[in-house]
């Protein structure tokens, strides 16, 4: 299982996110059959730290990018948990 790599590191900023599509976003292989546990883990870790909640210590620019990237992981982590909706996103191909 992968793991959000900077979960231990101390921030002065919050690491950015590069991703392409909902499976990037989660680390997860771009396929219908996906691991929902790793995806609800890969989730909450993520959420640990961008969570609009936890950004009330950074700047106001950090504080937005964090409102974003938690927003994003809410519509990913719905669209990606549901067979149907797996099966017709589109954004990977």
């Amino acid at each position: 299982m992968q793991k959000f790599s900077f979960l231990s590191r101390s921030f002065t900023t919050l690491p950015r996110l590069n991703y392409a599509n909902y499976f990037e976003l989660f680390k997860l292989p771009v396929d219908y059959k996906i691991d929902q546990f790793q995806l609800h883990t890969n989730f909450k870790l993520a959420q640990r730290i961008y969570h609009p909640d936890k950004a009330s210590m950074f700047a106001k620019s950090e504080q937005y990018y964090c409102s974003h990237i938690s927003s994003e992981l809410n519509v990913g982590y719905k669209r990606l948990q549901d067979d149907l909706s797996r099966a017709t996103y589109r954004d990977w191909e």
